[in-house]
């Protein structure tokens, strides 16, 4: 949340929220954050095996070989 829409909302934490309210928003964002977190570990996942592979040098010397040439 930006600084400013916290200025706008600036009761936002200071009043707390009822179990019907606090389940309501639970239940929003958790969609969200479990995206986040699959993205984030298939991400680390991809760069391990990269890692592991050897993938990042294959790529880094495809790409030199191909800026080169270019020249």
């Amino acid at each position: 949340m930006s600084k400013n829409k916290v200025d706008e909302c600036f009761d936002i934490f200071k009043v707390p929220l009822n179990l019907e309210e606090a389940t309501s928003l639970i239940n929003a964002i958790l969609p969200q954050l479990e995206q986040m977190i699959s993205n984030t570990l298939e991400e680390q996942i991809y760069d391990d095996l990269m890692d592991k592979n050897g993938g990042h040098d294959f790529i880094d010397e495809s790409l030199s070989k191909f800026k080169s040439g270019i020249k």
